[in-house]
C-alpha cells in the first residue's frame, strides 16, 4: 500500500498502488503519480478532466481509446440524431466543445467520433452546431480521397 498526501489535507492509504484521479489536484500531483493514476470507469470523465486527457494522450491504451470512442459515438448519436431537441442544445454544445478540446490535445480525431460525423453529415441541415462540427471535421485523420469525398465533402457540398 502507498500513502498519498493529496491537496485534500489528509493522508490516504491505497490498498493498491493506484491513485484515484479525484485526488489529483495539480500537475505536480499528476506528474508524481503518472504511472499509478486509476482511470475512472466512466469514459465521459476523460473529457471533463485535463489530467485524464493528458494521461490518455501520453500513455495511450487501446481499451481506453475504444471506450471513449464508443461512448462518444453513442452519446453524439443519441443527442444529435435519435432525439434532438432545443432543450438539449446547451448540453450538446458543451459536449462538442469538450470533444474539440480533446481532439486538439490529441491533434487528431477520435475514430468512432469521425464515423458518427460521417453518418450525421448526411442528415445535417448545415446550421446546427456549425463551427463545432467543422472544427471536429478539421481534426479528422487522413483517409483516402474517395472516402473523404463520399462521406465528408459531398455531404458538405450539398448543404
Amino acid at each position: 500500500a502507498i500513502e498519498y498526501t493529496g491537496s485534500l489535507g489528509h493522508n490516504t492509504v491505497a490498498v493498491s498502488d493506484r491513485v484515484p484521479v479525484q485526488l489529483i489536484k495539480s500537475y505536480e500531483d499528476f506528474l508524481t503519480n503518472f504511472e499509478n493514476i486509476e482511470l475512472p470507469s466512466q469514459a465521459a470523465s476523460v473529457l471533463n478532466s485535463p489530467y485524464l486527457q493528458h494521461l490518455v494522450s501520453c500513455y495511450p491504451q487501446q481499451h481506453v481509446a475504444q471506450r471513449i470512442g464508443y461512448w462518444l459515438h453513442r452519446t453524439l448519436h443519441q443527442e444529435l440524431m435519435d432525439c434532438p431537441s432545443a432543450n438539449s442544445k446547451p448540453r450538446v454544445e458543451k459536449l462538442l466543445k469538450a470533444v474539440i478540446t480533446f481532439t486538439n490535445l490529441l491533434q487528431e480525431g477520435v475514430p468512432l467520433c469521425e464515423t458518427f460525423l460521417w453518418e450525421y453529415l448526411f442528415t445535417w441541415n448545415g446550421l446546427d452546431h456549425r463551427p463545432h462540427l467543422l472544427h471536429i471535421i478539421s481534426r479528422s485523420r487522413l483517409h483516402p480521397f474517395q472516402r473523404l469525398n463520399d462521406y465528408v465533402l459531398e455531404p458538405l457540398r450539398r448543404v
